[in-house]
């Protein structure tokens, strides 16, 4: 990979694929290190919680039997008492609903702007490369794009090299 993208510099000119999630994490962990050896990266200077999609087909979303408790969800679009970008615990599913960690409910059969990952913590360094999975009109945020952490302030926004500023809330 760092042959391929000139240290880490142009990564647009290779992609690094793993079979496992785990197996990810770890080529993920050793590029970081390279890439700090390198200065491209710098040192990790906060940890962010994002949201992982599980990247559920809508069949299977809409399948009861596909959830358990502690599973987590992102809500895409404000719904009932639920608001856009909020994240869920699910504690339990009765009556064909799930119901939250902090008791409401969400109908899947009735809403389906919602999706299906977990919770994982990531190490942000300036000079990361981040690309968004989600769009967000109050971060000015397009689903896909792709931008360099300049920096990271003392209240944990994120300062990019396109003059963005990403509130903390923004998972």
């Amino acid at each position: 990979y760092l042959n391929f993208t000139d240290n880490g510099r142009n990564i647009n000119k290779c992609i690094g694929v793993a079979p496992t999630h785990k197996e990810c994490d770890k080529i993920t962990n050793i590029l970081r290190e390279k890439l700090k050896e390198h200065n491209i990266i710098g040192e990790t200077i906060s940890k962010k919680k994002i949201f992982i999609s599980h990247d559920w087909t809508n069949e299977k979303r809409t399948n009861l039997k596909s959830y358990q408790k502690g599973m987590t969800l992102h809500i895409n679009i404000d719904h009932s008492n639920f608001e856009q970008n909020e994240i869920v615990t699910v504690d339990s599913i009765q009556n064909k609903r799930l119901i939250t960690d902090d008791g409401r409910i969400l109908s899947i059969s009735k809403y389906k702007n919602y999706d299906v990952g977990k919770i994982k913590e990531i190490d942000l360094a300036v000079g990361d490369k981040i690309q968004f999975r989600k769009g967000d009109n109050k971060n000015n945020i397009i689903n896909g794009e792709v931008t360099t952490i300049k920096d990271i302030d003392k209240k944990g926004n994120i300062l990019t090299s396109d003059g963005k500023v990403i509130d903390t809330s923004f998972k």
